[in-house]
Parts: C-alpha cells; sequence; structure tokens
C-alpha cells in the first residue's frame, strides 16, 4: 500500500478548516472587514543588515511551513500551495525625524487593514528602512492560519 508522504505535492491541495478554523472564519464571516482577527508582530533591527539574504530566508520560511501557503477559500476551506513567492513590503522611512515613532505608527495603520482573501495566504511582512543600519520588520496574520505562539515561532525561526 503506498503512501501519501512518496505522493508529490499537487499544486494546489483542497483542505478542509480545522474546528478551530471554522470558528474564525464564521466569525470573519459575521465581520466582513473587520480586522479584529489581524495578529502580529514587530520589531527593531539594529545594526549591519544584508537585504538580500534576508529576502532568501523569507523564501526558505515559506517554503517550509505550510501554514504560510494557506489560501482561505471564501465558502470555506482552504487551498494550500506548493509554493508561493513571498512579498515583502519595502518601506522608506529615511526621511523621519523620530524613525522609533513613525516606525509604530505605521505598524499601528498598516494593522488596522483588513485582509482581501483575493487568493493569496493572508499574511504580509513588511520591512522599514530608515537607514543601513536601522530597519523595522512587522509580521502580520489573520488568525485563521496562525496564533499568537506560531507567531512567535516564525519571527524566531526567520531570526535564524
Amino acid at each position: 500500500m503506498g503512501s501519501s508522504v512518496d505522493t508529490p505535492l499537487a499544486p494546489e491541495l483542497l483542505l478542509p478548516l480545522s474546528l478551530s478554523q471554522q470558528e474564525v472564519w464564521l466569525d470573519q464571516r459575521a465581520w466582513p472587514g473587520s480586522t479584529h482577527l489581524n495578529i502580529g508582530g514587530a520589531g527593531y533591527i539594529d545594526g549591519p543588515f544584508d537585504l538580500a539574504l534576508f529576502k532568501e530566508a523569507l523564501a526558505r520560511m515559506v517554503a517550509e511551513n505550510e501554514a504560510l501557503r494557506l489560501v482561505q477559500l471564501l465558502e470555506g476551506g482552504q487551498r494550500l500551495l506548493a509554493v508561493y513567492d513571498a512579498p515583502l513590503k519595502l518601506i522608506d522611512m529615511s526621511a523621519a525625524g523620530e524613525p522609533l515613532a513613525a516606525m509604530r505608527s505605521w505598524w499601528q495603520a498598516w494593522m488596522g487593514e483588513a485582509f482581501a482573501f483575493d487568493g493569496t495566504p493572508p499574511w504580509r511582512f513588511a520591512l522599514l528602512r530608515h537607514s543601513d543600519t536601522l530597519h523595522g520588520l512587522t509580521i502580520q496574520f489573520h488568525h485563521l492560519i496562525m496564533d499568537g505562539w506560531g507567531t512567535s515561532r516564525i519571527m524566531q525561526r526567520w531570526a535564524v
């Protein structure tokens, strides 16, 4: 009898929502456009920074973590993408006089934007650049794919 582990992953695998995901999905459906299910974290990178290496680490992290390749379907259920080109939003904050305050303000405003559920995984990462040695990073997820513990694990994994 063949093992499903030996079967190559289809380009898109349709999966049901878990019980916890169903509850979150119903909550989101009751409040369309709401951001109350957005979660995330942010931090500062103080020191030398290699953007190419950072992007490479993001691509590797997305390839290793199925949760970052899940796309929720409007009718319920989800699709697991075999691959996903991980976007990283780059924001120039070099003109900010108070860079840390400006970054916090930008993060808070961005957290208030609802996920579109447009066929892409419901997460977003942004890198705010103030100078060659001061950056801010924010990661945001819809609670359908990530919880607080998972968010901290993703930040730790990306930093390795």
